[in-house]
């Protein structure tokens, strides 16, 4: 049994993958999907996740899959636009990348990972309490009252701006991922 249990491949889940292998766990993660894939959010990588990736050692590997370097933020609130740069560069990286370079170098620094396998919350014999649940958002809003959200990839010319585009029921954001 590991040392540590991590239930959930996500960003947070093969981190702390990554993580407790490099101070000399033994850990295994599991996630319900058996391959990793696109998903709704997270392709906005905040500037401070750089100093997180070179801790990782992925910080190279990052760089090497051409992150597109985001340096403005635009907010379309209706007619009026707010504009300003970021402190330091932010990046767009797609979560099929992203997972798929956290999980693989979770698995060659020696995590178990396993793909396809649901976590139900029984653990038996349990890790002498150390387990991480990385499972991502809780469906918690009745039926009828949950958000929805879709998101698709286009490919043609990008600047170095995240732009949001809010109104009275959501909002849209556009911005630059690896290959344009």
């Amino acid at each position: 049994m590991a040392d540590i249990l991590i239930a959930g491949g996500g960003p947070a889940g093969a981190c702390a993958a990554i993580a407790g292998r490099l101070e000399g766990c033994s850990v295994r993660l599991v996630d319900r999907a058996k391959t990793v894939r696109h998903k709704v959010c997270g392709e906005f990588i905040s500037p401070e996740a750089s100093e997180i990736l070179e801790k990782l050692q992925v910080w190279g590997d990052f760089r090497m899959l051409g992150p597109h370097p985001i340096r403005r933020c635009l907010l379309h609130l209706g007619s009026r636009v707010e504009q300003w740069g970021l402190p330091e560069c932010a990046w767009g990286l797609s979560r099929l990348q992203l997972d798929g370079l956290l999980l693989d170098k979770a698995a060659a620094v020696g995590a178990i990972v396993s793909r396809g396998e649901s976590f139900d919350g029984r653990i038996p014999n349990p890790p002498d309490g150390r387990v991480i649940l990385a499972c991502g958002r809780q469906q918690t809003a009745p039926r009828g009252e949950r958000l929805f959200g879709f998101k698709t990839h286009f490919e043609g010319p990008s600047d170095d701006a995240i732009e949001l585009f809010f109104d009275g029921h959501g909002y849209i954001g556009v911005g630059g991922i690896e290959s344009g």
